[in-house]
């Protein structure tokens, strides 16, 4: 099933920026857009929505991008952050199992830079969103 947009509404702005991109779009944000995006997040939350709406109305995203629940409806920190983790672990797993795929010949050693740079990502990603469940889970249990 696709994500619901509310999840990917969770969290600080730099978080809102990259869920919304891997989810509509199916990419990690260039420079350029997450730099645009953060100024427009800025304006105040009102535009996070606004932000989903351009994004899934964009051409990039009509093109080929991702199907996303337009629900808006947030959910609890928990569940945000359980539907973050899996929406990045796979588009991670996406990016090693295609660096893996490359064609073999002299770009071996770029590719395991590429995948030890992409492993450390994961495991840093997930060592964050631990902390975060583990945070939610202390605010829970009093």
């Amino acid at each position: 099933a696709p994500i619901r947009a509310g999840l990917l509404l969770v969290g600080p702005d730099e978080d809102v920026v990259v869920n919304l991109y891997l989810a509509v779009l199916g990419r990690w944000p260039d420079e350029g857009g997450f730099a645009n995006y953060m100024a427009f997040l800025a304006q105040g939350p009102g535009q996070r929505a606004r932000m989903f709406e351009d994004l899934r109305h964009s051409e990039e995203a009509r093109l080929g991008g991702i199907p996303v629940n337009p629900d808006l409806t947030p959910g609890s920190d928990t569940e945000a952050l359980a539907a973050q983790l899996r929406l990045r672990t796979r588009w991670f797993q996406g990016e090693i199992a295609r660096l893996r795929a490359r064609p073999a010949g002299g770009t071996d050693t770029a590719l395991a830079e590429e995948l030890a740079i992409a492993r450390q990502e994961l495991s840093a990603m997930r060592a964050e969103h631990a902390a975060r469940f583990a945070a939610v889970e202390a605010m829970l249990t009093g």
